[in-house]
């Protein structure tokens, strides 16, 4: 690759070669020797350190040589004396040695050559190839030709006049342990396509180049094949390698279920096929290791691929191949040396025209490690390439990265990044990375989208941590400047991890939409000091993506966060969370939507030195954009229950005193929870809100029950808010929560509010069972519900209990608009219940207030029976129920108020008269208070009647406190209570029905059907 400032390595010499685990035994004197095993013999004279080859059996186009022994010494050339129809040369060497070569193979244009020694092949530091067509090194015992027979370099057979076709397979019948290829050429090899120096063995542009083993290594090596194809490979027990041929485009077919070899680069070692386009390279093996500085290049090299005008469209000159590599066992890339950092490249270079290629790893597992990466970009006209890893155990990224990227200047879509393992892991600074990048203000606007990046996962997917300011995680990202929407990020995993800063990140800071991210789990979703985050960056234009987490659990832990917000021109994206459990453990943590302001960090991509984009994620110290527009997306949350402990806000509306450009514009999201439990304590929040122009979200809960509790160390309020911030304009959206039981305390808030101009929203609880709301405990934060507003309508607040309504230790439920002289329109108190109770001693008040224009705040409340509050004209020190407008209190069938009379101040002594004296046998006299309604018959000695009076007991909610006083109002709409006044009477109505009276009733009553005994029939008896 141009941009790579080369270095070499260490110096293997012939004598190091010799010296090698080979064994010197095997090291073959450098010298080519016939074997006089052919019709027409191979003849070899020698002038100077210049071997010329003639003769060779032909048939057809195909030329045959045998060789005893065939090596190359240093400063030496072997020439390949063909004629110009010889299509393939085909050498074996039937001695015992392996070939050295550390000067010039050479043969005459147009031919193959293909070079067979099962004892090993060896390219030293000098190594050079001279040949017209492409070349092929290989351990293989023999060459097949179809089903015409082949030529072996183990039998030395005679190759039969019908070997006219091309060869069609290499076969390895008897393996070598030892025989190996390897290739240490650094030699200068001319001019690549785009003007750069090449190095090493090379072939001509769209040629292929390959090593076939055995063990196939490059100790700082170079394979060159421009436009062309490089294939590397080898295999251990006996079979059969498919050849196939296309003129002199050479490829391999490795067979499946057989054992494989070994391919080690390493030392800066490289392999090149950029070019005008079509470059491929191909790797089977056991085992591939890729380090110190090497790299695979395949791509359009620079300036390559000038567009050409077709019915005045422009056409694509061609486009670039593929890096395919298909290994077994383990595929390790690692490593830095002189600069260079290992890594596989797909890329379309600047000013060329065309689509980069793809690069696959098929593995039993993949290491990615210290430094390096595959990338697939484009930095000209034409789509990035895909990037894909398979793998049947591990994928593992350690401060290592993958990248897709849309460069400076390019114009076409970048691919995706595809990984499908059993386990997936990024640690120190790993990353997945899918980018549209703008490296200065000059240059153009990129059109392209990036690409998505797709994660499959039977097992566990773990990202984690942060080195040298480069944190973990997997980013899609659309920069400043440029034109084009963001990729998405889908991680489908067994469970999935995310922790000790990494990120999840889709973000668009120019002209297009961000991408979506989506989290699915059959079991745990785990965030642990992390984030997942969809944000329109400042200067962005464009709609921000989604974020969907499907999981068994999900827990936010520590500052976790799951993030949408819109800084920019544009809407941010929706949140959905489906889980059966969800859990937010500490502060930070959260939830939020949000449009004009984000928690989320500052995420910035440079160049490393070797020129490929880095992500570092920075704390967000900037104020929020004054000029965002757009809305603020949907957080739609599902699962079997939900909790959010310790502090886990999803956003923060506080502090207020932050500035918001009146010109933001944009809606926050909505909130959609189902659950089996929900709970928010300890100053946690659930809340949609809009920092700009726009409407805040709507929230609605649907659980079985829901306890909401407590404030943070700072007084912050746990709770569910919908809110348009201060200076921000406006309308809350709507909280509403179906339930069977729900609990406010200890500070907990409900709130629709507009701290901005704006209307409050809506605050709706309908529950089967009862609602509870307790002040106690709370650190001097108010509990209870809220629709309040600062210029526009005051919220309204609709309360359908069942059961049980209860205000303890003042309880607040407030409906406010307004400050004076705004021009609003007051909400309203709606509350129907069978049991309104309150303590009055504990100042817990129903307020509906405002300074708006309509006739006032109201107040109606449906109840069986109202305990311990009443209606004021303002509020007091007892428990009230306060408006500026109406109250209406109603209560069926009982009108307290009539014909009662106030009770005397001074009570009243009982005496009971005297009339039997106790004494001697006599029993003794006694009485008994029943209260109203008469002693109940003795079920064993009383005879039932039908004209007994029977008056059942009543009895509160057991569950609930019993009031110091309690007071039953109905149909009530004057300003001020009526002075209660006793009941002196008891009647029955037409319908049998017992009535309250002031007075004794008029009608005759019943004769007593129990006659007092006398003193002297007692005596008697």
């Amino acid at each position: 690759m141009s941009k790579i400032n080369i270095r070499w390595g260490w110096f293997i010499g012939i004598a190091a070669i010799c010296g090698s685990s080979i064994g010197s035994t095997n090291c073959a004197v450098a010298q080519i020797i016939p074997d006089s095993t052919l019709p027409n013999n191979s003849n070899v004279t020698k002038n100077g350190n210049i071997f010329n080859i003639t003769e060779g059996t032909q048939a057809g186009s195909n030329l045959f040589h045998s060789f005893q022994e065939f090596s190359v010494p240093t400063g030496g050339t072997a020439i390949f004396n063909n004629a110009a129809d010889i299509q393939n040369i085909i050498s074996r060497v039937t001695g015992g040695s392996r070939s050295d070569i550390d000067g010039i193979i050479r043969t005459n244009p147009t031919a193959n050559l293909f070079l067979i020694n099962p004892n090993g092949i060896v390219f030293g530091q000098n190594a050079q190839l001279n040949v017209g067509g492409s070349f092929v090194a290989t351990t293989a015992n023999a060459l097949q030709f179809g089903n015409r027979g082949f030529f072996s370099a183990t039998e030395k057979n005679i190759p039969s006049p019908l070997l006219t076709i091309n060869p069609s397979a290499l076969l390895f019948n008897q393996i070598n342990q030892n025989a190996a290829i390897q290739n240490n050429s650094i030699a200068f090899a001319g001019k690549d396509p785009a003007g750069f120096d090449a190095f090493g063995l090379r072939v001509p542009n769209g040629k292929s180049l390959l090593l076939v083993g055995g063990n196939v290594s490059m100790d700082g090596g170079k394979l060159n094949a421009y436009g062309g194809r490089v294939e590397l490979g080898g295999v251990a027990e006996p079979s059969s390698v498919a050849l196939g041929v296309d003129g002199d485009n050479l490829s391999l077919k490795f067979p499946d279920n057989v054992a494989r070899t070994d391919v080690s680069l390493t030392n800066n070692s490289s392999v090149f096929v950029t070019g005008a386009g079509g470059g491929n390279i191909a790797i089977n093996a056991r085992n591939l290791e890729i380090l110190g500085g090497t790299v695979l290049t395949a791509g359009i090299k620079q300036g390559l691929g000038t567009p050409e005008t077709i019915a005045g469209e422009p056409a694509r000159r061609g486009d670039a191949g593929n890096v395919n590599v298909n290994v077994t066992e383990k595929v390790d890339i690692a490593g830095e040396k002189n600069g260079i950092f290992s890594g596989i490249f797909s890329t379309v270079e600047t000013g060329t025209v065309g689509n980069g290629g793809n690069i696959t790893i098929d593995s039993g597992s993949f290491s990615l490690h210290d430094g390096a990466f595959l990338t697939a970009l484009t930095d000209g006209q034409g789509k990035a390439g895909n990037v894909t890893v398979r793998a049947k155990n591990a994928v593992e990224l350690r401060e290592a990265a993958i990248f897709n990227t849309v460069e400076s200047g390019g114009m076409g879509k970048g691919g995706n990044i595809d990984i499908n393992a059993a386990t997936l892991s990024l640690t120190d600074g790993a990353q997945l990375q899918t980018l549209i990048r703008r490296a200065s203000a000059t240059q153009p606007a990129e059109q392209g989208d990036a690409g998505n990046v797709n994660v499959n996962v039977t097992g566990k997917v773990d990202i984690a941590g942060e080195k040298k300011g480069i944190v973990s995680g997997i980013f899609s990202t659309v920069e400043t400047g440029t034109v084009g929407n963001g990729g998405n990020i889908t991680i489908d995993s067994g469970s999935f991890s995310l922790h000790d800063g990494a990120f999840l990140t889709a973000l668009t800071s120019g002209q297009g939409k961000a991408g979506d991210v989506t989290v699915r789990a059959k079991n745990a979703v785990e965030l642990r000091e992390a984030a997942i985050f969809s944000t329109v960056e400042s200067g962005g234009v464009g709609k921000g993506g989604n974020i969907d987490i499907n999981a068994g659990t999900l827990s936010l832990i520590d500052g976790a966060q799951v993030a949408t917000s819109a800084l920019g021109v544009g809407d941010a994206g929706t949140i959905v969370l489906d889980a059966d459990v969800i859990a937010l453990d500490s502060f930070k943590s959260g939830v939020f939507s949000t449009l004009g302001s984000t928690t989320a960090p500052i995420i910035k991509v440079n160049k490393n030195d070797f020129g490929f984009p880095t992500v570092t994620i920075e704390p967000r110290k900037q104020p929020m954009n004054p000029n965002a527009q757009g809305n603020s997306g949907n957080i739609n949350i599902t699962f079997g229950s939900f909790s959010i402990i310790n502090g886990a806000p999803p956003v923060t509306i506080e502090p207020r005193k932050q500035t918001i450009n009146p010109n933001a514009q944009g809606n926050s999201g909505n909130t959609n929870i189902t659950s089996g439990l929900f709970s928010i304590t300890n100053g946690a929040r659930l809340s949609a809100s809009t920092f700009g122009r726009g409407n805040a979200g709507s929230i609605n809960i649907n659980t079985q029950n829901a306890v909401f509790s407590g404030t943070n160390i700072n007084g912050l309020s746990s709770g569910v808010f919908s809110a348009v911030e201060k200076e921000a304009v406006g309308n809350a959206g709507t909280i509403k929560i179906t339930t069977n039981e729900l609990t406010l305390k200890g500070g907990a808030q409900l709130v629709a509010s507009s701290f901005g101009e704006g209307n409050a929203g809506t605050v709706t609880i309908e529950a089967t069972d009862k609602f509870l709301v307790n002040g106690a405990n709370s650190n001097g934060s108010p509990t209870g519900v809220f629709a309040e507003s600062r210029t526009g309508r005051g919220g309204d607040i609709v309360l359908k209990i069942k059961n049980l309504l209860m205000l303890r230790h003042q309880g607040l439920i407030s409906a406010t608009s307004g400050v004076a002289g705004s021009n609003g329109v007051d909400g309203n108190i709606n509350i129907g219940t069978k049991f309104l109770v309150a303590v009055p001693s504990e100042n817990s008040d129903i307020i509906a207030t405002g300074f708006g224009r309509s006739p006032g705040s109201n107040i109606q409340v449906n109840a069986q029976g109202i305990f311990g509050t009443q209606f004021r004209q303002q509020l007091s020190p007892e428990s009230d129920i306060v408006a500026t407008g109406q109250v209406t209190l109603n209560t069926p069938d009982v009108e307290p108020k009539s014909g009662l009379v106030n009770l005397p101040t001074v009570p009243i002594d009982t005496e009971v008269a005297q009339t039997c004296q106790a004494g001697g046998t006599f029993a003794k006299s006694s009485f008994t208070i029943t209260g109203r309604g008469g002693l109940p018959p003795n079920p064993t000695t009383d005879i039932l009647t039908p004209d007994l009076v029977h008056v059942d007991l009543v009895s509160l909610n057991p569950n609930s406190d019993n009031p110091d006083r309690s007071f039953v109002p109905s149909k009530t709409t004057t300003p001020a209570p009526e002075p209660i006044i006793e009941a002196t009477g008891l009647a029955l109505n037409q319908k049998g029905e017992v009535v309250l009276t002031a007075n004794h009733p008029t009608t005759t009553p019943h004769s007593p059907w129990l006659k007092p005994a006398s003193c002297k029939a007692i005596r008697n008896s």
